[in-house]
């Protein structure tokens, strides 16, 4: 029989497979329908953990306690507009010796990204903590290496975040972008500085101004880059990097454009692209904080990145599970 684990606070109902928290009083204890004993949580009395710490939050007459880890949560487990994993080599598409000239959209719309011209392609000839990644450009950023979706539609709501897992290597003009959404109402997220990255939303018919995250510069590290616009509730748009809010949200007074050119490590005007390389993106139109918490923890994890989370993020010391 596996151990009870008294630190475990999920609880698999005996008629269901999704976990949860009960709401009548614990009568037994059982794991995969053998009833455990104290000898089995380590000589601690099973009954005094939950009269201690689990009585009032807790309930039903018999449950069964999981033999196996439940697993992590991941974008699978949700609805994405897209989602793009280097890291999995099964979604990329090599057009000869390290150029990239197509990643798959891991979510249900196929919304891949790709790249016909041969000089443009990306590269994926490099990890970063033991995961694949995709880079681009290297110092010579106006060769334009990039992916893109042409025709990428924007939620009626006007609402969307973008994650992305990133390492910037090098800056030397501020129009460098990680990522760009080109039409009327439009944004990229780029450098904000001439030798820095900073990250900057630089909109175009959404806000009067840019958004500027701090001004510390990211080059040279691994990290969570987050950008959230929200329409329908706070009426802004802002950034996190690593679980952090960074500088002061703008007000978001007009919806992005409802089909945009979508562009992976470019801007705009395809021109200043990004020298350095990304692991992972994933976009989803919820702009709800529990939603974007559980999905910098998903990334956190993957990505070995949790010492970068703050305190007090709900995902600090575990995983989000599915």
């Amino acid at each position: 029989m596996a151990t009870f684990n008294k630190a475990n606070k999920f609880w698999k109902n005996r008629n269901t497979t999704t976990p949860v928290y009960p709401t009548r009083k614990l009568v037994s204890y059982y794991l995969n329908g053998d009833e455990l004993s104290d000898e089995d949580n380590g000589g601690v009395l099973v009954t005094k953990y939950f009269d201690e710490n689990l009585r009032t939050q807790y309930a039903d007459d018999r449950l069964v306690l999981p033999d196996t880890p439940y697993p992590i949560w991941s974008p699978s487990e949700t609805t994405t507009l897209a989602w793009y994993d280097a890291s999995d080599l099964s979604t990329i598409t090599i057009s000869s010796g390290t150029k990239v000239s197509q990643l798959d959209d891991k979510g249900p719309n196929g919304y891949h990204l790709t790249q016909g011209t041969a000089e443009q392609q990306p590269q994926t000839n490099r990890t970063i903590n033991g995961l694949n990644v995709i880079h681009g450009a290297g110092s010579d950023f106006m060769t334009g290496e990039h992916l893109e979706y042409g025709t990428f539609p924007i939620p009626a709501s006007g609402d969307i975040a973008i994650f992305v897992v990133a390492y910037p290597d090098s800056v030397v003009q501020q129009n460098q972008s990680m990522f760009s959404f080109d039409a009327s109402n439009d944004f990229q997220f780029d450098a904000g500085n001439n030798s820095a990255f900073y990250g900057r939303i630089k909109p175009d018919g959404i806000g009067s101004s840019g958004y500027d995250m701090n001004a510390v510069d990211k080059v040279g590290a691994l990290g969570i880059f987050s950008v959230q616009l929200d329409f329908n509730g706070a009426g802004q748009y802002t950034g996190f990097y690593n679980g952090t809010e960074e500088g002061t949200p703008v007000s978001y007074t007009a919806k992005l454009s409802s089909t945009q050119v979508f562009r992976f490590l470019g801007n705009r005007g395809n021109n200043y692209m990004l020298d350095g390389a990304i692991g992972e993106m994933v976009i989803v139109e919820d702009v709800t904080t529990a939603t974007r918490q559980r999905i910098e923890g998903y990334l956190a994890w993957k990505w070995s990145l949790t010492d970068n989370l703050p305190s007090d993020h709900p995902y600090k010391n575990s995983p989000p599970l599915a």
